[in-house]
Formats: structure tokens, sequence, C-alpha cells
């Protein structure tokens, strides 16, 4: 039997290459069968490989060469980081809720692939829309379609679990919104003073 390190680089890439050109056409469809060749190097190379270039032409796009060169690690690093918290909080809530253990990187797999229209729409932020929630609510149709349908879980809970996980996500975006907010008014209203303070001095002379 041939493991992931036994088939040849070539072969791989090129199954790698043709299941992501059919997630790329039926997302919902292809998912429901997620390839159990691929080791943790292939997901992950997967991820880094589209969110990487698609960072870069989004601070190409912003017109910030500051942000090309940042974006290309921070993007897939973030997506990265949320693929595995997801697959973490989902592992912890099956196995409590259904008394189903499955291998970390099974669920992950899923989550990856979930995940990788939002990598892709980032290209999108220069247009001010809400990404981080809409690539959210995508990631989560397909997470749920992907759990039920690669280890059987009933629907009814899936769809509550990432009910839950999109609630959270919506919760910290919001913070993170109002937060922001209030720190661009804060340095606003600091220049406005400044501005204001230069502005009597230079008629008081």
């Amino acid at each position: 039997m041939e493991t992931e390190n036994s088939i040849p680089f070539k072969e791989r890439s090129r199954s790698v290459f043709h299941y992501l050109k059919a997630f790329a056409k039926s997302p919902i469809q292809t998912i429901k069968e997620t390839p159990k060749d691929w080791d943790w190097v292939t997901t992950l190379a997967v991820q880094f490989s589209i969110a990487g270039p698609i960072g870069f032409l989004s601070g190409l796009f912003e017109g910030s060469t500051l942000g090309m060169i940042f974006n290309i690690f921070i993007h897939p690093i973030f997506i990265i980081l949320l693929s595995l918290l997801i697959s973490l909080f989902s592992k912890i809530v099956i196995r409590f809720l259904y008394q189903l253990e499955f291998q970390l990187l099974d669920i992950y797999r899923v989550v990856a692939l979930a995940t990788l229209p939002w990598a892709v729409i980032k290209i999108l932020a220069p247009l001010n829309i809400p990404i981080g929630i809409v690539g959210m609510l995508i990631a989560c149709v397909l997470i749920s379609v992907g759990y039920v349908e690669n280890f059987r879980l009933p629907r009814k809970g899936i769809l509550k679990l990432m009910s839950i996980v999109f609630g959270l996500f919506f919760i910290s975006w919001m913070i993170n919104i109002i937060s922001t907010t209030h720190k661009n008014e804060a340095i606003k209203n600091e220049v406005t003073k400044e501005s204001l303070d230069i502005l009597e001095k230079e008629l008081g002379k």
C-alpha cells in the first residue's frame, strides 16, 4: 500500500491540482469527499500556496508595497491558525456530544478546504466589504457539509455547532470593528487638536 510519502511528487501534485480544480467548480459537492491521502505537509502547503499569492495581490490592489510583502505571510498564517482553532474546537465538541474520536488531521482537511474560498475573496479587500463575515459564513456552510458527509454526523447537531462558531467569530469581529473605530477616532481627534494648537500659535505671532 502506498503512503503519502511514497507517492512521487509530480503524481501527488497532479492529484492535488485535479482535486482543487473540481473544488473550484463545485465546492459543496467536492468537499463531501475529502482526499484521505493528504498529510499535514500537503494540506498546509495547499493553504499557503493559495492564501499567500492572494495576500500579495490584495496588497497590490491596495497600492501598498508593504502590504504586498506583509500579506504574503500574514494572510496564510491567519487562515492556517483559524483552521486549526476551528478544528480543535470541533474535535472537542464532537467527542463530548457524540463520544466519537476523529483524527485531528481528518477534521483539519475539511476545515482547510472550507476556508479556501475565504482565502481567495481576500482579494476583494479594497472594496471595503465585510470579507471576514462573508468568508466565515461560506466556511461554516462548507464545514457543515464536510462534517456530515465525511464523518456521518447528524446534520442538525453540526448546523448548531457551526452556528456557535459563526456567532463567536461575529462577536469577535464586531469587537474588533468597534475597537478599531474608537482608535481611529482618538487619533483623528488628537491630530485635530494638534492642528488647532499649531494654528493658534501661528495666529498669535
